[in-house]
C-alpha cells in the first residue's frame, strides 16, 4: 500500500520506479499530485512500496555546519545570495548536468535539467507552487550511471525521494535542498493565474523579485511593458502561501526538517542577518543561508569559496529567525473549508472571501 494524502509528499520516486510505468500521478481535488495504480499493467513487485521515503527512512549524516553566505558577483536571476547559481556554474563547467524547477510556456512548475550556463536563469528564482518532478529522477541516474557530474535541487522530500529511488551512493551526485516553508497546490496557481492575470501575455514570474528594495516583492512582468507589483502579502495568492491556506498536507507534519535531510547542502534565506552575520549585512547585499550536511557539503563548499564571501553563523541564531529550518507550519484552521467552498463557488470568490476575511489566526 502506498501511503494516504496525509503523508504522501508527491515526490514521484514511486511513478519513476515503476518497472512497467503502471503509476500516474493523478491530480486530487484539492489540485495536488498522488500516486494512482494502474491495476491492469501492476505486477505486483512492490517496488513503489519500497521506494517510498516516507515508509522507511534511509540513512543520513547528521553532520551540520552554518555559514552565511553572499556572491561576489551579481546574480540577478536569483532569490537570496545567489549561492545555487555559484554552485550551478561549477556543476556545468565541469561538463555536468543541473536539474531544479522551471516554469514551462504556461508558468506551471516542472522540474527539467539544463547542461548550459545560458540556460541555468530558467532554474533560478524562487517558485512557490510544487514542482511536478515527471521522470527526472530516471533521467539524473542515466547521467550518473553514464560518469556525468549532476546536481539536483529540489525541496526536501523530492531529494529524499531521489535518493531512495536511486539507492546507492554515487560521488557525482550533488543534492542541493531548500529551507521549505511548504508547497502550495499547482491546480491553485493555475487557477489564480486564469483568473486575475487573464490574457495579460505574462513574460515572467518573480516570486521574489531583487530590482526592488523591499525584501519580499511579487511582480508579473506583462507583454504590453507593464507590471504587476506587490509587496508581501498583498496579493491573494502570496497571502494564502504565507497564512498556510492551501499548502499540501504533508507539510503540516513534514517529515524531513533539521537533521532528516538527505541533501549534501541546504540555500534558504538569512532573515535576521542583521543579528548574527553583521560583516556581511553590512555590505547591502542579499544574504543567503548554506547549510553543509556532510563531508561531500564541505567539499563543495570549498570548491565555490573564491566565489562568495562567507562567515560562520551560529545554528540557534538562524533558526530563530528562520524556523522552517526545524519545524513545520501549522495548518491555517481554515484550510478546509477554503477547499470545501472550491466545490461550489468560482476561485476569484472563494480567494477573496478568505482573503479580505483577513484568515491569519492558524
Amino acid at each position: 500500500m502506498l501511503p494516504g494524502e496525509n503523508v504522501c509528499t508527491g515526490c514521484g520516486a514511486c511513478k519513476n520506479i515503476c518497472p512497467v510505468n503502471a503509476i500516474k500521478m493523478c491530480t486530487n481535488f484539492e489540485g495536488f499530485l498522488y500516486p494512482g495504480i494502474q491495476d491492469e499493467k501492476c505486477i505486483h513487485c512492490k517496488r513503489c512500496e519500497h521506494v517510498c521515503p516516507i515508509k522507511k527512512n534511509i540513512e543520513n549524516d547528521e553532520y551540520e555546519e552554518y555559514f552565511a553566505v553572499q556572491a561576489k558577483t551579481d546574480e540577478k536571476e536569483s532569490t537570496s545570495g545567489g549561492i545555487f547559481a555559484i554552485i550551478a556554474k561549477y556543476v556545468l563547467s565541469q561538463g555536468g548536468i543541473v536539474f531544479g524547477a522551471a516554469f514551462d510556456k504556461n508558468y506551471k512548475v516542472i522540474h527539467k535539467y539544463i547542461a548550459k550556463e545560458e540556460q541555468l536563469y530558467q532554474l533560478q528564482g524562487s517558485k512557490y507552487v510544487q514542482s511536478e518532478i515527471k521522470y527526472t529522477f530516471r533521467q539524473a541516474k542515466n547521467f550518473l550511471d553514464k560518469g556525468k557530474m549532476v546536481l539536483f535541487s529540489g525541496t526536501p522530500c523530492q531529494i529524499a525521494g531521489l535518493r531512495k529511488y536511486l539507492s546507492v551512493t554515487y560521488e557525482n551526485l550533488i543534492c542541493v535542498d531548500l529551507i521549505c516553508h511548504g508547497v502550495p497546490a499547482p491546480k491553485i496557481w493555475k487557477m489564480y493565474l486564469r483568473t486575475f492575470h487573464k490574457n495579460k501575455n505574462i513574460k515572467s514570474i518573480r516570486f521574489r523579485d531583487n530590482k526592488y528594495m523591499k525584501e519580499k516583492v511579487f511582480s508579473i512582468q506583462y507583454g504590453d511593458s507593464k507590471r504587476y507589483v506587490k509587496e508581501y502579502p498583498n496579493d491573494p495568492y502570496i497571502w494564502g502561501f504565507c497564512y498556510d491556506l492551501f499548502l499540501r498536507k504533508s507539510c503540516y507534519n513534514c517529515m524531513f526538517k533539521g537533521v532528516v535531510s538527505y541533501s549534501d547542502l541546504t540555500l534558504g534565506d538569512a532573515w535576521g542577518a542583521e543579528n548574527y552575520a553583521k560583516s556581511l549585512y553590512r555590505r547591502k547585499k542579499r544574504t543567503s543561508v548554506v547549510i553543509l550536511r556532510g563531508e561531500k557539503g564541505v567539499q563543495i563548499f570549498d570548491q565555490i569559496s573564491n566565489n562568495i564571501e562567507y562567515q560562520k553563523v551560529d545554528k540557534s541564531q538562524v533558526i530563530k529567525y528562520n524556523p522552517c529550518i526545524v519545524s513545520s507550519v501549522s495548518c491555517n484552521k481554515e484550510r478546509e473549508n477554503f477547499f470545501e467552498e472550491l466545490k461550489k463557488h468560482c476561485f476569484r470568490y472563494v480567494l477573496k472571501k478568505y482573503y479580505y476575511k483577513g484568515v491569519i489566526n492558524k
